[in-house]
């Protein structure tokens, strides 16, 4: 659910679904005066639209784990997941957790050839893209505008 702050910045946004939901100005009034019940329903029900609005729009997520540094890209174009990573294939105390983006790609760039394995997988989108961003989320990735590195690890696989 919406925090306090994020339900003020959305405040226009709000207002607007609650409007599309039926509810006017003068029964949110009355909504406030007596039906707490129905203020956390309405607030509920706006953030799961924000999240699902939020994750229609997800184009990539990155895992970044102590050997590895993945990245679920998704082509709505032809409704696939792409996933392009590289994970540590020698004994190592390299630790991708650690390393800011640069220093790793360098140390990628770098090391010896059988240092690091390039994966790639690919799979159709499943019919609510929402469901698979939400289940990429909560096993730990995050949603990233870091197309840039993406299409690096592109040119290495």
């Amino acid at each position: 659910m919406l925090s306090s702050a994020e339900l003020k910045a959305l405040e226009r946004d709000f207002v607007l679904f609650l409007a599309s939901q039926g509810i006017s100005a003068d029964l949110w009034q009355q909504y406030i005066s007596s039906e707490a019940n129905q203020i956390n329903e309405a607030i509920v029900a706006f953030s799961d639209y924000v999240l699902e609005q939020v994750y229609s729009k997800c184009r990539l997520i990155e895992f970044v784990t102590a050997n590895g540094w993945l990245f679920y890209h998704f082509n709505d174009e032809t409704t696939t997941i792409e996933m392009r990573g590289i994970t540590i294939a020698t004994e190592s105390s390299f630790d991708f957790r650690e390393l800011d983006r640069n220093t790793a790609i360098n140390m990628i760039q770098e090391a010896p050839e059988g240092t690091f394995r390039l994966i790639k997988a690919e799979k159709a989108i499943n019919s609510d893209k929402t469901m698979e961003v939400h289940g990429l989320l909560t096993r730990g990735g995050f949603i990233s505008e870091n197309l840039e590195t993406y299409h690096l690890l592109l040119n290495f696989i």
